[in-house]
């Protein structure tokens, strides 16, 4: 598995480039799409659907993880994750922050056309985007901020490409 980092860490860049990745060797790849979804690049009936509706993260593996510090990095107060599904294919973005008065964005994008998927939550807890099936590389981004995101200064991001 490749992986291209890039973070987009504000005045904690240092803290979360230190703080707790693990990686799996699990491809985020699938053989064929099962046919075409909703949008101008869908390419899967799974593009946009919400992971548990349709049974993929049945099987799902987490292929990244990254700790999310405070802003003074000193402690993990999140967790920010790439799901994949074997049998469906898929990825998507999976997040835990505390905080439900902050908000969790996240996006998750296929390499070879574009398409992705964006979600914000404010929410204790875990949270997820729907998926995008990705038979190559995926980009994922993940931020926490207490404004709405993108935009905002964030407390905490990351972003990163896995192939």
């Amino acid at each position: 598995m490749k992986i291209r980092r890039r973070l987009a860490l504000g005045a904690a860049a240092a803290a979360l480039a230190l703080g707790g990745m693990l990686v799996a060797a699990v491809p985020a790849v699938a053989a064929t799409p099962p046919g075409g979804g909703d949008g101008p690049h869908a390419q899967s009936v799974y593009d946009g659907s919400d992971p548990a509706v349709t049974g993929c993260s049945a099987d799902a593996r987490v292929i990244y993880q990254h700790a999310l510090l405070t802003p003074s990095g000193a402690t993990t107060a999140g967790l920010m994750q790439i799901e994949y599904s074997p049998s469906c294919g898929t990825n998507w973005v999976r997040s835990y922050w505390p905080n439900a008065s902050d908000v969790q964005w996240k996006s998750i994008e296929r390499d070879s056309d574009g398409y992705g998927v964006v979600s914000d939550d404010y929410y204790a807890g875990w949270t997820y985007t729907y998926q995008v099936w990705a038979p190559g590389c995926v980009a994922a981004q993940a931020s926490i901020g207490a404004a709405p995101l993108p935009g905002a200064t964030p407390i905490a991001s990351w972003s990163v490409d896995v192939c």
